[in-house]
Parts: structure tokens; C-alpha cells; sequence
């Protein structure tokens, strides 16, 4: 046999003239030279001719797998999408060609009922058609949303009713409330092992329930702890605090505090206190203390008043016997800033402190007798009496001259006898008017 000599340059036309014949083809013949299309249906179309499709290219000779499929959520199935919502494709069975040849290629792997496994690319156009459907799978997570504790996860299949598993969550100082999908309990709610049914669609789906919690409400009752207990009681949220305030008055004592006994022996807070229940019904009792009055004297401008003594609320307060004294003056009784009188002696319930002042009235007693047309007026001093007219005159007292042409005279209460009655006239002339008047006086011993 003649062996032919190939050059160099032979090889490298021969390349060029193949390169050439390649990218002169169109897209589709290339194609159509190294890929094989595929058709899938929905259902199997000797049964159902409208069955909804799709198609595939594969590259001839490569191997694939079922993975490699088209899956339920392929654009081409859209028509069937909404009836089969919550199920996914359980497998690709093949559709012979004809109705005689129903032997599946060898090029093509299958399980015991039919179901492809893997196949090899072939020229030969083949078509498959889903095997069935089968609802889909999720869980339910349960997240203790700032609790505590655990909880197994959910597993659920869809169109099936599940009942929620029961709250083990815990969170101190809160109640259980419901579950959320939101965090925030701004999405669906649920309660406690309620019934669920599709709570997704989507294949191996999650979905949280968020626990929502309400904080615990506190009775706070404060107690008056004295003779009809009266009460104040306060709801208060758990993790806030209340202020003690002055919820009670009792006459004649100071609420000094609360205590968690009612005899004091427990834990005491004072009033502005911040107080923050940490269980239901807490009772705290008022705790008093017993004020104490003061009555006070003044001798309003005498001397030796009596000192000053304590009481309390409710006692028998009398007054000292002892008066005060004053020149000039006799000692009438005590009064109060109401005008109140207390004489020596006598008694009263103490209420409040209180204040009294001493009483006085002059040691001489005047008494008109007969003014006439005169007009005279009366002042008393510490040592006696001053009598005075409106014109000068002359002053007659018992009958002895103590003053001419004057307006004014002086008696002294040293100058005359305690008790006796003493008579004053009066005699003047005003506008050429003859004036006439007199007046009648003691002097207390």
C-alpha cells in the first residue's frame, strides 16, 4: 500500500477547513448536533392530551440525574401551580413513544415502580411525565422571644392539622400570652395549642412563632394599721416601681413610714420611697408616730408666766393655776388666737399646740356717771388713770381740787383706796358754753 506523506501544511488546511465548516453553523444547528431536547409533562398525556409541558436540552452523552429535573415550580407548570400549592413532585416517569414500544432505553436508569434515577443523553427525542404529588414537609420553631427554657421544634405536612405544642417557656415576672410570627406580635397570632393547617407552602419551610408575653400586674395594698384598718391597694406592672406616698392621716400622729408587719418588725420604707412588688397581694402597714403639742404662755406685757408643758393628741390639758402680773393691771384669763378664753385651772382636750395669751383689764374701773354737755375720755396706764376733756376746765375728785384750767389730770392707783368708789367732776367753759360732766371710779385691790 502507497502511504501518503502529510505535510505540515496539509494537517493545518485540513483544521481550518473544519474550523470553518463549525463556526459557518448556526447556534441552532450546533445545537442541534450536540444537544437532545426532552419533553416533560405534568401528567401522562395518553391520558390527559392537554397535560401541561416543558422542555429540556441536554448535551448527548452526558449523564443526568432526577435532581436534574424540572421541579414543581417550573414557569411551564404555572396552570397547575395553584391546585398543587403545598405538594412537590415525587418523580419523572417515562412515556414510550408508542403504544407498542413501552420498553424503557437502556440509557435510561429507573427504580422498582418506574421512577427515573438517571439517564444518558441520546439524539432520541424521549418524554417523561410526573409519577405523582406529595404535600410538602415543614417545621414549626418555638423561639422563647427573652424567656427562657426549650422547646423541640414541629414537624408538620401540609393540608394536615396540627395542634401547637403547649408554652414550656418561662420568663420571670411575665405570663404567657400567645405566639407570634413576628417578634413584635405585629404578625399572625396564635394561642396556646391552637389548631394550625398550612402554615407555608414552601418545601422544607420554616416558620417562628415568637412567644409573647405579658408582664405581671401586682397588688400592692398599703394598710391605715389603726383602730378601722382602712386600705389603699395599687396595681402595679412588674419591673415598674410605685412611690409611697402619704395614702393616710390619723389626728395627733405623723406617718412616718410603711413596714411589711404591722407591728414595724419588718422590713420599713420611708415616705418617696420607691417600692417594686415581686409577688401577688404585698401588704404594707402604715407605722405611726404620736406628735407632741405644745402649749405656750404670754403674758402680753406681764410677767411670770407659766412654762410651757407638752401633751399629746386626745389628753386632758389643764391650765395652771399660777397668773402672771402687770402694774396697773388685774389678770382676767387666758385666750387663744380664736378668742377663746381658759381661765386657771380648767381643762381641755388637747388637739393641736397652742398659744394664750394673758388677758388684762385695768385696776381701775371707770364708770360715767354724768357727762352732761362735757365730753371726757379715759386712758389707763401702769400706775393710774388719765382723764381728759375736749376744753380746759377745773377737775374735782371727792369734792378736792386736782386740777384748774386743764384738759388733763392723772389719777394714781397708790393714791387712793382699793375698793371704795371715787367720783370725778368736771367743770369748763367752751364758745362761751358753760361745760359739765363727771365720771365714778374704782381701784381693784
Amino acid at each position: 500500500m502507497k502511504k501518503i506523506f502529510q505535510s505540515p501544511i496539509f494537517t493545518a488546511t485540513i483544521a481550518f477547513v473544519f474550523l470553518a465548516c463549525i463556526f459557518s453553523c448556526s447556534d441552532e444547528n450546533f445545537e442541534d448536533a450536540y444537544y437532545t431536547t426532552y419533553t416533560f409533562y405534568s401528567e401522562n398525556p395518553d391520558e390527559n392530551p392537554n397535560a401541561a409541558k416543558t422542555e429540556r436540552k441536554f448535551k448527548i452523552g452526558n449523564q443526568y440525574y432526577s435532581n436534574d429535573l424540572p421541579t414543581e415550580d417550573d414557569d411551564a407548570f404555572s396552570s397547575i401551580k395553584t391546585e398543587k400549592t403545598g405538594y412537590s413532585i415525587d418523580g419523572w416517569k417515562y412515556h414510550a413513544d408508542t403504544a407498542e414500544n413501552t420498553s424503557i432505553p437502556s440509557t435510561i436508569s429507573t427504580y422498582s415502580d418506574g421512577i427515573v434515577t438517571s439517564f444518558t443523553a441520546t439524539p432520541r427525542k424521549e418524554s417523561f411525565y410526573i409519577s405523582s404529588w406529595s404535600a410538602i414537609t415543614y417545621r414549626i420553631i418555638f423561639d422563647a422571644n427573652g424567656g427562657s427554657g426549650y422547646m423541640s421544634e414541629m414537624p408538620l405536612t401540609y393540608d394536615e392539622t396540627y395542634s401547637l405544642s403547649e408554652n414550656t417557656f418561662t420568663f420571670y415576672g411575665k405570663t404567657f400570652a400567645s405566639w407570634n410570627t413576628k417578634a413584635d406580635g405585629s404578625g399572625q397570632s396564635f394561642s396556646d395549642g391552637e389548631n394550625v393547617t398550612n402554615l407555608t407552602s414552601a418545601k422544607n419551610g420554616t416558620i417562628t412563632l415568637y412567644a409573647q408575653w405579658d408582664s405581671n400586674s401586682y397588688s400592692l395594698v398599703l394598710h391605715s394599721n389603726y383602730e378601722d384598718d382602712m386600705t389603699n391597694t395599687y396595681t402595679v406592672v412588674w419591673g415598674e416601681s410605685i412611690t409611697l406616698s402619704q395614702d393616710f392621716s390619723r389626728p395627733g400622729y405623723r406617718l412616718t413610714g410603711y413596714n411589711t408587719q404591722s407591728d414595724g418588725s419588718g422590713s420599713g420604707y420611708a415616705i418617696g420611697d420607691t417600692f417594686e412588688p415581686t409577688e401577688e397581694g404585698i401588704n404594707l402597714y402604715a407605722q405611726w408616730e404620736i406628735e407632741t403639742y405644745t402649749i405656750e404662755f404670754d403674758a402680753a406685757g406681764g410677767t411670770g408666766e407659766p412654762a410651757f408643758q407638752n401633751f399629746h393628741y386626745g389628753d386632758s390639758v389643764e391650765i395652771p393655776s399660777a397668773t402672771p402680773t402687770r402694774s396697773g393691771f388685774t389678770f382676767v384669763y387666758w385666750t387663744d388666737s380664736s378668742g377663746r378664753s381658759y381661765s386657771p385651772n380648767s381643762t381641755f382636750t388637747g388637739t393641736e399646740s397652742i398659744s394664750l395669751s394673758a388677758d388684762w383689764k385695768p385696776k381701775g374701773n371707770v364708770y360715767i356717771a354724768h357727762d352732761y354737755n362735757a365730753s371726757i375720755s379715759i386712758s389707763y396706764t401702769e400706775s393710774g388713770i388719765e382723764f381728759s376733756s375736749s376744753v380746759p376746765g377745773r377737775w374735782e375728785c371727792d369734792g378736792s381740787t386736782i386740777g384748774e384750767n386743764t384738759t388733763t389730770v392723772t389719777i394714781l392707783y397708790a393714791d387712793y383706796t382699793a375698793g371704795m368708789e371715787h367720783t370725778i367732776v368736771f367743770t369748763g367753759i367752751s364758745d362761751s358754753t358753760f361745760a359739765f360732766g363727771g365720771v365714778n371710779f374704782t381701784i381693784d385691790e
